[in-house]
């Protein structure tokens, strides 16, 4: 887990300035599906 927020901050939060909350929230989503997707297999 500790992971997972390193690389979110680094690779998204910090390097980005959002409009608005709600856009935040979606990349944010979208990024934590991606990276959960890719490191475990579902069966």
């Amino acid at each position: 887990m500790v992971s997972l927020f390193s690389r979110l901050k680094v690779e998204l939060i910090y390097p980005t300035n959002y409009r608005t909350i709600e856009v935040a929230r979606l990349r944010i989503s979208a990024y934590i599906e991606n990276f959960y997707n890719c490191k475990i297999s579902h069966s």
